[in-house]
């Protein structure tokens, strides 16, 4: 069969591209999924589990020994390909909790420098002259306030 082969010679162009890709965006091997490799083999083990599957649903394996190893084959690529899904959906939901934090701090570095933006103007409008009795009570009053929203 030339298929398998291919999907070889298909793995390892896959192998380069993810390498490829990480080092193009400077990416750790350790915290990036291979998208491509874990695409190519999940492939790759459903041709070869079809391969086997149809064997046995032609009667192919005709004495209980050829069949036993083809059913144990079987059952082993359909592990396989479980444990490369449960990978590709480990590193998904891995990478939306990292999509989510990330975007959880620029909200609040956002807010951030929009406070610092509010404080500037206010500390403007505070410049102007006023009493000394009325500029302690406005500082009182932003102290308190600060104090309770830590408090919240």
């Amino acid at each position: 069969m030339m298929l398998l082969p291919t999907f070889r010679n298909l793995q390892f162009q896959a192998t380069a591209a993810d390498e490829k890709f990480r080092n193009d965006h400077q990416l750790d091997v350790k915290t990036t999924p291979a998208y491509a490799t874990n695409y190519v083999i999940l492939s790759t083990i459903r041709v070869m589990e079809r391969h086997v599957s149809l064997g046995i649903e032609l009667g192919l394996y005709p004495n209980w020994y050829d069949l036993s190893t083809a059913l144990w084959y079987r059952d082993f690529l359909l592990s396989a390909m479980i444990n490369v899904k449960a990978s590709i959906e480990r590193e998904k939901k891995q990478r939306k909790e990292i999509d989510l934090q990330l975007k959880m701090e620029q909200e609040e570095e956002e807010r951030k420098s929009k406070k610092k933006g509010k404080s500037k103007k206010n500390k403007r409008s505070r410049q102007q002259p006023t009493s000394p009795s009325t500029s302690t009570l406005e500082e009182k009053i932003t102290a308190e306030d600060f104090e309770g929203k830590i408090l919240l």
